[in-house]
């Protein structure tokens, strides 16, 4: 591609790359932890690729059959993986090399964008200012900001390269171009499913340029259908059948809602009227992209009836774009070129061919984002007198730029992204919830005033659990946050209220455990309350049959009430768990000591020397 070295690809390149300069000394955020951080296969370096390619792609997060496909369909997106994974090998694991790569990704993407719109003939003018809005847009922080949005900058980018191959098939009619056709298609599929929408791109571009033959089309769009092939086969093979069936916890499904304290499916109304609200909220994002927020989760968008003016105003709006597309189909083609664009890469995502798991997400106009600047700015250029067209373009250039600046940084960390997405959207569950867990986080971290980041993670947690009363994971948090305050009678009732959820929760119930144990320490050894120390000591050991301390602190406290008895019985469990622990052996011998069994005493006091001389 020789035409890549022109002056303007280079400012398009170094326009993309340090527009996200300041996202370079950012730590790992969000997804990154699934993907990157804590997968255990990208952590594996390139020794990982086999387990990246032969397993979906939260397996090596969860390292559970099953749980990773937590949304319908499942997730089989290799390809960025198994570059994370090369970093690791290059690198380590540490996010600056991500944020760079990111960066320079999205510089090149700008670059490709560009020379398939050189090849599809639109005017040099027009061409530029869609590459530049296009990589200026702030809509797009989410998918270059953050480390995991790598699968949407490669999906994009190849299935451009298969765009840039298919047009100069069309052009020269040579053979040679049809196997890159096929290959970079390829490779965006592996890099996120959503690329297959991008099939239905080939016929719209050939009618867009005026291609007669359509037997050429056909010929060019064959090794595109043969990567779908492959790919779908090897999917089935990874990941097995495609099930889309929704499920009914609301953070994988927005078309659920609670009638009689249950969840049941939204009916069609109810649905549309969401959609339709999502929908205009997208057209207002790509207008004016401000504020964002990375999370759109229940309720982040209030249910509206379908008689709702916002609902009838989306109807009429989305209409009216598809009666324009038919309208200026030959008076202004670029428009109707890029809104079908929009409309094909948007389908997949739009709620409507099957749920998505989220009312919304920006990361989801990435791909159809392209289409819809190319339709608005050709009705701009088309409108506007001429003379504003550079004036207007810079404008717009520099208010998006400052925008994506200035979104960046809200990215940094999980706590400045989270905390200031809560004011965008103060009715996310998921949000509050994430916020909550945060701060909880960052308490672990003081050692002072660590009791005010815990307050504040209690008022977030009690909002996600008012919009989703079974919410378990909010559950689960509340009963952390007030664990770590010694509220333990609280942090009871909230562990088991996760319980009641969900009867197999794992962790609810070992932190159930944890909240008896620590409880009856505190009764026992603060309160002087050996009864309930007692009580809740033996909670725990029903809970957890395999915690020691239990065993050791009830063996303490029944010995402290002169229950030697029943003291020997638990410190003899505790030296079960840990035989090799002379502190064990000699709470057991001080413990035969009292009942008055010398023999036994003596044994276990020598038993405990053995291990541990400085008894």
């Amino acid at each position: 591609m020789k035409s890549i070295f022109r002056k303007t690809d280079w400012l398009i390149f170094l326009f993309g790359f340090l527009l996200y300069a300041n996202t370079f000394q950012h730590e790992f955020v969000l997804d990154d932890a699934i993907v990157f951080s804590e997968n255990n296969f990208t952590k594996n370096g390139i020794n990982g690729w086999r387990g990246i390619f032969s397993k979906d792609t939260f397996y090596g997060f969860f390292q559970q059959d099953g749980k990773e496909q937590l949304v319908a369909g499942g997730r089989y997106r290799p390809f960025s993986l198994a570059t994370f994974a090369l970093e690791v090998s290059l690198f380590g694991v540490q996010p600056t090399s991500g944020h760079i790569i990111n960066a320079l990704l999205y510089g090149l993407l700008g670059v490709i964008l560009f020379e398939c719109l050189v090849l599809l003939h639109m005017e040099r003018g027009l061409s530029i200012a869609i590459a530049l809005l296009f990589i200026s847009h702030p809509l797009h922080t989410e998918v270059v900001a953050n480390i995991k949005g790598r699968d949407e900058i490669f999906s994009l980018l190849f299935a451009l390269l298969a765009l840039y191959f298919f047009l100069l098939h069309l052009k020269k009619s040579s053979p040679k171009f049809l196997g890159w056709i096929g290959l970079f298609y390829f490779l965006s599929l592996l890099s996120k499913e959503n690329s297959l929408t991008f099939i239905g791109i080939f016929p719209l571009t050939a009618w867009y340029i005026g291609e007669k033959e359509w037997k050429k089309v056909a010929v060019g769009i064959f090794p595109a259908l043969i990567g779908i092939g492959i790919f779908l086969w090897i999917r089935a093979v990874v990941i097995g059948p495609i099930d889309l069936t929704p499920g009914m916890e609301w953070m994988n499904n927005p078309f659920l809602k609670i009638q009689d304290n249950v969840y049941v499916l939204m009916d069609v109304w109810e649905r549309t009227a969401l959609i339709m609200q999502s929908w205009i909220k997208y057209q207002q994002l790509l207008i004016f992209p401000f504020p964002l927020s990375h999370d759109y989760y229940p309720l982040a968008l209030p249910m509206l009836r379908i008689t709702h003016p916002i609902v009838i105003f989306s109807l009429l709006f989305h209409l009216a774009l598809i009666l324009l597309i038919v309208l200026l189909r030959s008076e202004r083609k670029d428009f109707s070129f890029g809104m079908l664009f929009f409309w094909i890469t948007f389908s997949m995502v739009s709620n409507v061919v099957f749920p998505i798991g989220t009312h919304l997400s920006e990361r989801f106009m990435f791909m159809p984002s392209l289409g819809w600047i190319i339709a608005v700015t050709s009705i701009m250029r088309w409108w506007i007198p001429q003379s504003f067209h550079k004036v207007l373009l810079g404008i717009v250039l520099i208010a998006f730029a400052t925008l994506t600046f200035a979104r960046n940084m809200s990215w940094k960390t999980n706590y400045t992204l989270f905390s200031n997405d809560i004011q965008v959207v103060p009715n996310s569950a998921k949000l509050n919830n994430a916020l909550g867990g945060i701060l909880i986080e960052k308490s672990l971290e003081q050692e002072v005033n660590n009791e005010e980041y815990l307050n504040q993670a209690l008022g977030y947690l009690g909002k996600a659990i008012s919009i989703h009363p079974n919410y378990k994971n909010a559950h689960l948090l509340k009963g952390n946050a007030n664990l770590y305050l010694g509220l333990f009678e609280q942090a009871v009732k909230d562990y088991n209220n996760a319980l009641a959820i969900d009867p197999n929760y794992f962790e609810a119930r070992n932190n159930l455990s944890v909240a008896y144990r620590d409880g009856g320490r505190y009764f026992g050894e603060r309160e002087g309350n050996l009864d309930k120390a007692i009580e809740w000591l033996q909670l725990a050991a029903q809970v957890r049959a395999d915690d020691y301390e239990v065993y050791r602190l009830l063996g303490v406290a029944l010995g402290s009430k002169g229950n030697n008895g029943e003291a020997v019985q638990w410190f003899l469990k505790a030296v079960e768990l840990e035989p090799n622990n002379g502190s064990a052996w000699y709470n057991l011998a001080i413990a035969y000591y009292n009942l008055g069994d010398l023999r036994q005493g003596a044994s276990s006091m020598e038993r405990a020397k053995q291990l541990d001389p400085s008894l």
